[in-house]
């Protein structure tokens, strides 16, 4: 059998076609997860978002978070520890939507909460502490990677 130009052409084109076909079928077949449900429509209100953490940041002691020993424990300021009096604690898995969650921010007279992370997958999730003071709400984001 004769290997002529054309025949080189129509093998080609056959070989190219299933390449396209195959690369197709595997990106549809990805999932892309965003950050958030509903993200759109979150990005429409993140001026409010920004004045949380600009309040935040303006009160008179710092937030700590300290992870050790399988335990993440939040420390807040004494003086705030009273006025506080709604609160939540999210944490987003940015790899994998399906591991976030939250807890109800429950302060002790100290002003600390311990959360044990034991079963939580190791790896980077952003910890985002929301609560309210006399009204108006604030809000304090941090990286922490569990191991």
């Amino acid at each position: 059998m004769k290997f002529s130009w054309g025949t080189g052409i129509v093998i080609f084109i056959c070989v190219f076609m299933v390449i396209t076909i195959f690369s197709v079928v595997m990106m549809m077949n990805e999932d892309v997860e965003l950050v958030t449900d509903n993200y759109y429509e979150k990005t429409l209100v993140y001026q409010d978002e920004i004045n949380k953490l600009e309040r935040s940041a303006e009160l008179s002691g710092k937030i700590n978070l300290v992870y050790s020993d399988k335990v993440l424990r939040i420390k807040f300021p004494k003086e705030l520890t009273k006025s506080i009096k709604l609160g939540e604690i999210y944490f987003y898995r940015p790899s994998n939507v399906s591991l976030d969650f939250k807890l109800p921010l429950i302060l002790d007279t100290s002003g600390t909460q311990s959360v044990n992370v034991e079963k939580i997958a190791d790896g980077l999730w952003n910890v985002n502490l929301k609560w309210q003071i006399n009204g108006k709400d604030y809000k304090f984001e941090k990286k922490l990677i569990l191991q």
